[in-house]
């Protein structure tokens, strides 16, 4: 393997253990605590955590392997679900971008097309409707006559 695919492979895996080891820490109580901005239990924000690891993890191996197909696949899962841990205000949207922009750079590396994330869906803009009042017909000139 090359030294970035090393160096992915082992932040991936103390990420992984970091979060392993934080998990085992906690008493029952803790893992049913409920975490003051919105509510959820500490042990539902591990769960959604560990569960996009192994996404990183198959998207690293496609990579690796190198076949444009895979990586699109695998990325497209990744970022599908950094999306809903945004959403679920697991991780902010400054941090997912860059882990998305990272995963697309790599993708784009390695031979595959680029895959977007979610857009954004916002309200449609108010139309603008320009206040027009008719125009009235120009006034005749006045003419003198000889």
């Amino acid at each position: 393997m090359s030294e970035r695919t090393e160096t992915l492979a082992r932040s991936l895996e103390e990420g992984a253990a970091a979060l392993a080891n934080f998990a085992n820490t906690l008493t029952d109580e803790e893992w049913h605590t409920r975490t003051p901005k919105d509510g959820r239990k500490v042990g539902v924000i591990v769960n959604h955590v560990a569960s996009v690891y192994p996404l990183e993890i198959e998207f690293a191996q496609s990579v690796a392997a190198g076949k444009p197909a895979d990586i699109q696949k695998t990325q497209r899962e990744a970022v599908s679900a950094i999306d809903t841990a945004v959403k679920k205000e697991i991780i902010h949207r400054n941090k997912a971008a860059r882990q998305k922009s990272a995963m697309s750079a790599k993708a784009k590396a390695a031979g595959a097309k680029v895959v977007k994330g979610e857009a954004k869906k916002s309200a449609p803009a108010p139309r603008k409707t320009a206040k027009t009042t008719p125009k009235k017909p120009a006034a005749k000139k006045a003419t003198s006559k000889k």
